[in-house]
């Protein structure tokens, strides 16, 4: 398994609060990428301690708006500059419409929303994307997450479109939302995460597989090698 021992003990909320040095939050994962990369790979964790999250709820307006204006300034000046030459940033937010992923949403020049085909994220991500695109209009590519295999085949891909255009392109009335590709059901994912699962529940300690790491041949591995051949394209036409 590939895996990074020692995480910071300073999390990404500890810049915007306490304007901790990045240097004490970034840590080096590009082993997660594998061995066969010629880039490197940083990520910052997030505190979601239930104190730090109530501590975050009782944020006034002028606050919020102090975190947003330096969130912008780490994506767009910051991290593309040295030492960091950051070709990309990916903020990962929870989803809905909380002030941090709210705040994600402003500061990105690209979103990234996946959802699967099934009534609730499909009306849901809608309505939610109605909202976004009536002040921020972003930039959005969807990813179609455990998606039946016939769902995608050459037969019944178009179908597949034409669902999503017609539930959340079409209402949303957007030139600017896309499909950044599909995920596929798995099995033998689905076996791995369920062996995780139980690992977890029984209090042993284990870590999760990467699995597009472990199996670089299998469907998911291809299936996200295709999006992100699709994002890395679009977004540099963005910047």
């Amino acid at each position: 398994q590939t895996y990074i021992k020692d995480f910071p003990d300073k999390h990404i909320n500890d810049y915007f609060s306490d304007g901790i040095g990045l240097e004490h939050i970034f840590f080096d994962a590009t082993k997660l990428a594998g061995n066969d990369v010629s880039g490197k790979l940083f990520m910052a964790i997030a505190n979601f301690k239930g104190s730090f999250i109530s501590k975050l709820a009782d944020s006034d307006k002028q606050q919020s708006m102090e975190e947003l204006y330096k969130l912008i300034n780490l994506v767009k000046e910051i991290l593309p500059a040295d030492p960091w030459n950051a070709d990309f940033v990916i903020l990962d937010t929870s989803p809905g419409f909380s002030k941090e992923s709210l705040n994600c949403v402003a500061a990105a020049d690209h979103l990234i929303l996946m959802l699967r085909l099934v009534n609730a994220d499909l009306g849901g991500t809608g309505e939610m994307l109605k909202t976004l695109h009536m002040a921020l209009k972003p930039h959005t590519s969807l990813v179609l997450n455990q998606v039946p295999q016939a769902f995608v085949s050459d037969e019944v891909r178009e179908y597949t479109h034409d669902l999503v255009k017609k539930h959340i392109i079409d209402p949303v009335g957007s030139d600017k939302i896309k499909i950044a590709g599909f995920i596929t059901n798995d099995l033998d994912i689905l076996d791995k995460e369920g062996e995780f699962a139980m690992y977890y529940l029984e209090g042993v300690k284990a870590q999760r597989p990467v699995h597009v790491i472990n199996n670089p041949k299998g469907r998911l591995a291809k299936h996200i090698e295709k999006i992100a051949r699709y994002l890395i394209k679009i977004g540099r036409a963005h910047v």
